[in-house]
C-alpha cells in the first residue's frame, strides 16, 4: 500500500528505453510514476489524473512537447501543475520557449544526474506546496479605495458577485517567503459560484 503522502509523477516519454530508465530511477526515489508513450496520451493523462508533477520530453509523436504544455496550462484544474522539461533538445531557443510556455524547469538528457533530476523534481514539489496556501479573508473596507476597487473591478456594492449577489471574500496564496517578508498574489472570489474577479 502506498504511504499517503507518496507523490504521483507522470513521464511522457516516447522512447522506451529513456521511459524504463526514468521510471526505474523515479520508483526508486519514492515517487508513484504513469507513464505516457505520446503528447496526446500524456497531455489526457495529465487533464484526467491531476499528477503532482509532469516530466516531458518535447520530440513526441501525435502531439509536440509544447503543445502538451501549453493545454496543460491553459486548464484551470492543471494551470499550475509543475512541469519539467526532460528533453535532448538544448537550445537557447527551445529553453526561451519553455520558459515562455511556463515550464517549471528545464532538464536536459545527459546532462543531468539522477540526483539533481530527483533534487529539481523535489524543489519544484516544494515550491508547489508552498503555493498552494491560501487564506480567505472578509472584506470590511468601504471608503475611499475600497468604493473605486469596488468599482474598478466589477463588483457589486458591498464586494457582493453581480451574478448572485453574495459578499466575496479576498483569497490570498502565498507565493514566496524570503527573509520574514510574505508575497502574495490576490483575488476576489464568490464563494457560491466560485467567480473570480
Amino acid at each position: 500500500m502506498d504511504a499517503p503522502d507518496k507523490k504521483t509523477l507522470l513521464l511522457v516519454e516516447d522512447e522506451a528505453a529513456f521511459r524504463t530508465i526514468y521510471q526505474d530511477m523515479l520508483e526508486s526515489g519514492g515517487f508513484q510514476v504513469l507513464t505516457a508513450a505520446d503528447g496526446e496520451a500524456g497531455l489526457n493523462m495529465a487533464l484526467s489524473q491531476k499528477p503532482d508533477l509532469v516530466l516531458l520530453d518535447l520530440n513526441l509523436p501525435k502531439l509536440h512537447g509544447f503543445e502538451v504544455l501549453k493545454n496543460i496550462r491553459a486548464g484551470k484544474s492543471t494551470n499550475g501543475m509543475p512541469v519539467i522539461i526532460l528533453t535532448v533538445q538544448g537550445s537557447d531557443k527551445d529553453i526561451k520557449k519553455g520558459s515562455e510556455l511556463g515550464a517549471t524547469d528545464y532538464l536536459i538528457k545527459g546532462m543531468c544526474t539522477p540526483i539533481e533530476t530527483l533534487r529539481k523534481i523535489n524543489a519544484a514539489l516544494s515550491a508547489t506546496k508552498q503555493k498552494t496556501t491560501k487564506y480567505k479573508l472578509k472584506v470590511k473596507e468601504r471608503l475611499l479605495d475600497g468604493m473605486t476597487l469596488e468599482q474598478e473591478v466589477g463588483l457589486g456594492i458591498y464586494y457582493g458577485c453581480p451574478n448572485c449577489r453574495l459578499e466575496v471574500y479576498l483569497e490570498l496564496n502565498l507565493d514566496a517567503a524570503k527573509e520574514d517578508k510574505h508575497f502574495f498574489s490576490a483575488r476576489f472570489v464568490c464563494p457560491n459560484c466560485q467567480k473570480q474577479f
